[in-house]
């Protein structure tokens, strides 16, 4: 570290650059490469342009908390956050992917913050941000409108907010206005990213029952502030969970629909079933660790491949990664790492039950 601090113009000059040869890979002919729009791409933009037109999906269904789309679903927040680029700058290919482009820059300033929380060191910092710049995989999401490539962004910022709101929580006498504020929206954050995409749905509650479980002190000693963040929580999530209800619990209409200020979908199809049985299960399994060791490739389709990118180092030091912060976890002083190594550990979950592709 005396190396870096002894030139350290040189490193931030540098680091500029780099920065914004990263943010020149993210806009750079955005609406031609990569040529055409996927289906998926397709969709959600037609989707948010009915609705800025509409106010309701393509099949007139009013504001839904999840989109019919092809019969099996879609989810809708890619879509909600669209419409201003569509309304200032009209239907294209460069506005449907201009949502992801934006927040593909803007984590960038978050993976920088979250990490320098994280080891409490600036050229760390500087090195996690530069890893992610040029991460093809990475930078590619932000310049394809699928919607799960804005979970990103949105998992980094509700991480940071419950990394700042554990941060010396349970020591201080007064907590800071900022500390306050991620209190107050670390629990909602999280329903951004289940309307970001659904299959988020099954690692939230296990990630809260971890963080619940590991800073119940101090979750006790701040427990006005933790009650209203959890309201918010609900009342943010209730749509979703509405939808959940009428298609998955109860499989028919609900009484308070006529009342409600949006419209539930009835699903055309159920796209997963959450628990097939022990064998079918085990099957998933085996089909998603041959996928992640075979590089991630799906039915050879070009457009999951990258010729000189090989995911297996992605997988190798993600996996060490993760082992090295749940040592520090139980360390008094490096606590900061927990909520981190909770969202990895529950991100396992969808991989016990659901066939992974990309």
């Amino acid at each position: 570290m005396k190396a870096f601090e002894k030139y350290s113009s040189l490193f931030k000059i540098a680091f500029l650059i780099l920065l914004c040869i990263g943010v020149f890979l993210r806009i750079f002919k955005l609406g031609l490469i990569p040529v055409g729009l996927n289906a998926d791409e397709a969709s959600i933009g037609y989707e948010a342009y009915s609705l800025l037109k509409t106010g309701a999906d393509r099949w007139g269904i009013h504001l839904p908390p999840y989109f019919l789309s092809f019969g099996s679903g879609q989810n809708t927040l890619y879509a909600y956050l669209s419409i201003p680029f569509l309304y200032f700058f009209d239907m294209s290919q460069t506005s449907i992917r201009l949502l992801s482009a934006v927040l593909g820059l803007l984590t960038i300033p978050i993976v920088y913050y979250f990490t320098k929380l994280l080891f409490k060191n600036n050229y760390w910092a500087y090195a996690c941000t530069i890893l992610y710049l040029f991460d093809p995989y990475l930078f590619m999401i932000s310049r394809w409108a699928l919607e799960y490539n804005i979970l990103p962004f949105f998992v980094l910022v509700s991480l940071y907010l419950f990394t700042k709101s554990f941060e010396n929580t349970g020591t201080e006498l007064k907590l800071h206005f900022l500390k306050k504020v991620c209190i107050l929206f670390s629990l909602p954050s999280l329903t951004i990213i289940i309307y970001a995409y659904a299959s988020a749905l099954f690692i939230v509650p296990v990630f809260l029952l971890f963080l619940i479980a590991y800073n119940w002190v101090e979750i006790k000693q701040q427990k006005v502030l933790f009650s209203v963040s959890f309201l918010l929580f609900l009342v943010v999530l209730s749509p979703f969970l509405l939808f959940i209800l009428k298609n998955h619990v109860l499989k028919t209409e609900l009484a308070i629909e006529p009342y409600l200020p949006f419209e539930i979908p009835k699903m055309l199809s159920n796209r997963e079933e959450v628990y097939k049985g022990l064998g079918a299960n085990l099957a998933i399994i085996k089909k998603n660790f041959i996928f992640i060791f075979s590089g991630f490739k799906e039915f050879d389709r070009a457009f999951n491949t990258t010729k000189f990118y090989n995911p297996h180092f992605f997988i190798i030091f993600a996996a060490l990664a993760v082992i090295a912060i749940g040592k520090n976890v139980f360390e008094k002083s490096k606590k900061q790492y927990a909520v981190l190594f909770f969202w990895c550990i529950s991100c396992l979950v969808p991989f016990l039950f659901f066939e992974m592709n990309l």
